[in-house]
């Protein structure tokens, strides 16, 4: 009996020691590749293009590719890097985008899932299960997918579903976790 009971008590500390150490990962990247939370926005002015603007974050298109594989997350190629930075000029938000539009492709919505489970798949493999799944709500935009939360660094991955005749996005976000959740 105590030894079943030491062998349950074991199982769960390491249970729970590997959800901590899976988003470590999550945390010690600080950011994406070269994209690390905290660097000033200097650092890549010359390859910005303002997006938006608003009283708490800018929001710019990343237009620089000097390493090559910036839009490639583990064999899946986003086409948009979006880079968001609070009032002092700081990174605080990294956006991967990939749209698949009604126009060119019928299966838009298809492709998209496919591709997220693709790359959620390869993330768990990483980063252990999801902290949190999201799940698609009624409405005119439907939003499936999946969420790491690190002590420092959210990342969601998530398809967005206009419409058969719009579109369908596949979305790669890093956020810093500033005050947690």
């Amino acid at each position: 009996m105590i030894k079943t009971t030491l062998l349950i008590v074991c199982l769960l500390i390491q249970s729970i020691a590997t959800f901590s150490q899976s988003t470590d990962a999550l945390d010690d990247a600080n950011g994406y590749k070269i994209f690390k939370f905290g660097d000033d926005i200097s650092k890549y002015k010359e390859k910005l293009d303002m997006k938006s603007r608003k009283s708490f974050m800018k929001t710019y298109i990343y237009e620089g590719n000097e390493k090559g594989d910036l839009y490639l997350t583990f064999e899946y190629r986003f086409w948009t890097i979006e880079l968001g930075f609070d009032l002092k000029n700081q990174l605080n938000h990294v956006v991967l985008s990939r749209v698949y539009d009604a126009i060119s492709d019928k299966n838009h919505y298809e492709q998209a899932l496919s591709a997220m489970r693709r790359v959620s798949s390869r993330y768990e493999r990483v980063l252990g299960q999801p902290s949190k799944v999201i799940v698609p709500e009624k409405g005119v935009r439907q939003v499936t997918g999946n969420m790491w939360l690190g002590t420092k660094v959210k990342m969601r991955l998530t398809t967005e579903y206009y419409g058969v005749d719009v579109g369908t996005t596949i979305y790669l976000s890093f956020t810093k976790v500033v005050g947690g959740f």
